[in-house]
């Protein structure tokens, strides 16, 4: 068809062309209509159309074979998708083994990076945007399927939310992890969970095998996993840890990254003998461990960093042996440990920074041996202690600092064995002991050591700390109960 139109134009210009080569043309002030369109002109342009139809032509056939071979690639792709979805519901662990490797590959072949057409820039000039303050640039020189490589991951996801198999031969029956692991039976698909588990963990590392997979969003809500690894991992995308149970020796988030809107560990349970969050990222606007359970023998946040708006503990149990927020630093508008509860051994919270605007430990329990928030730092507007129970043996606030507009230890309980505020800097605008429902054996730098003729007068109590007269009496209610009021 382009042949014919080309060489109809090619007749048309040679009508066009007016004049005998024997008769030499009269010498004329004005050139006559198309007088330019001159025989080589004539050859310049038929061959400038002959090129374009080429150049049409070559456009047409490379769009053609893009096509082809993009619905090809993505045909095989799903072929395999299903069959490695057939591997993993089969009986035999290795071949589900082998189905979460090959599932692995998928994922990086669908994630790979592959030449961006021309057309592509004509369609979307615009390559950088902002995204809640972090800018990113799309690569000039690969795009990747990402939704593909997201249904993927959310069927490795999906079996480490099915219920554990306790044998092989009869698959209605579910492990049990609490009294298997007691009796070392662990569950026939063990090998299986926690290959899925190193997979996903080895592909949100820096040093990723092949493709990177931080910016998929990873649901394990329900899972139940064994001695998870997921130190130095980067969440770039939804990380959903809900109602999570963890088993094993070991749990480990040291040093991951959290970057999605929201994280979310709310009402997971911790029951590995170690589990540790150690400088741990966490940038998410919503952070939230509501109602966490943490067993075993350490729980550790040491080093942590609370990046986002809002942090919430409310209602964790921390029933570890030892649990540390040694050096956290909570930023951000609010950190709350509403109605927390630590049970066992120590809870540290010494060199934390509480830089958030409002810090909340309203109702909290302390009934371990020890509690000590040694020269932690309070420099928000407003930090509560409100009707916060101090149980432990031993509470320190040694060389604590309190900053902001208010800090409100209202009707608490204080009946530990000694509660030390020992060279605690007391420089917010007010702070207040108002009210107190128990109060036994609490030591200020100006209740001791008692001023005699030998040391010198002691300490004055700052005017900011309330109430007067010091010590602060109880409250009606507490005075009702030990009988003092009728």
């Amino acid at each position: 068809m382009i042949a014919l139109h080309i060489d109809a134009l090619m007749r048309a210009l040679a009508a066009l062309h007016v004049g005998t080569p024997s008769a030499a043309p009269a010498p004329s002030p004005r050139a006559e209509p198309g007088a330019f369109l001159t025989q080589p002109v004539a050859t310049v342009i038929g061959g400038l159309c002959v090129v374009a139809a080429g150049v049409l032509a070559f456009l047409v056939a490379y769009w053609n074979r893009r096509q082809t071979e993009k619905h090809w690639r993505t045909s095989n792709r799903q072929d395999r998708f299903t069959a490695i979805g057939t591997q993993l519901a089969d009986k035999s662990a290795a071949v589900r083994i082998a189905g979460v490797y090959a599932m692995e590959a998928l994922v990086d072949d669908w994630l790979k990076p592959r030449p961006i057409p021309w057309t592509w820039y004509l369609t979307k000039p615009t390559v950088t945007w902002n995204t809640k303050g972090r800018t990113k640039t799309r690569n000039h020189l690969a795009q990747r399927s990402t939704g593909q490589a997201q249904a993927c991951i959310n069927v490795l996801c999906a079996y480490l939310r099915l219920p554990p198999i306790k044998d092989g031969s009869k698959q209605t029956r579910i492990y049990d992890f609490t009294a298997g692991l007691a009796a070392k039976t662990p569950p026939v698909d063990l090998h299986v969970r926690q290959s899925i588990v190193r997979t996903i963990a080895a592909h949100l590392t820096d040093k990723a095998p092949g493709e990177q997979w931080s910016h998929l969003d990873f649901d394990l809500s329900g899972a139940r996993l064994y001695d998870a690894k997921f130190a130095g991992s980067h969440f770039r995308g939804t990380a959903n840890f809900q109602q999570v149970q963890f088993y094993g020796e070991s749990t480990s988030f040291g040093g991951a990254q959290f970057h999605g809107k929201n994280t979310s560990f709310s009402q997971a349970e911790f029951h590995s003998d170690r589990t540790s969050f150690g400088r741990a990222h966490f940038y998410s606007e919503l952070t939230t461990f509501f109602r966490t359970q943490f067993h075993g023998w350490t729980t550790s946040f040491s080093q942590t960093a609370f990046h986002g708006k809002r942090t919430s503990f409310s209602q964790a149990e921390f029933r570890s042996k030892s649990t540390s927020f040694t050096n956290a630093q909570f930023s951000g508008e609010q950190t709350t440990f509403k109605e927390a509860q630590f049970h066992r051994g120590r809870a540290s919270f010494n060199q934390a920074r509480f830089c958030c605007t409002r810090t909340l430990f309203d109702q909290v329990q302390f009934r371990g041996e020890r509690t000590s928030f040694n020269q932690s730092q309070f420099r928000g507007e407003r930090t509560s202690f409100k009707r916060a129970q101090f149980h432990s043996q031993a509470t320190t606030f040694f060389k604590a600092q309190f900053h902001g507009q208010l800090v409100s230890f209202y009707q608490v309980t204080f009946d530990g064995q000694s509660t030390a505020f020992t060279e605690a800097q007391f420089q917010s605008r007010r702070i207040s002991y108002l009210d107190p429902a128990v109060w036994e054996n609490v030591h200020f730098d100006w209740d001791w050591p008692l001023p005699s003729a030998e040391q010198g007068p002691g300490l004055a109590k700052p005017d900011n700390v309330q109430p007067d007269p010091w010590p602060p009496p109880l409250s009606i209610a507490e005075l009702c109960q030990e009988g003092t009021l009728p």
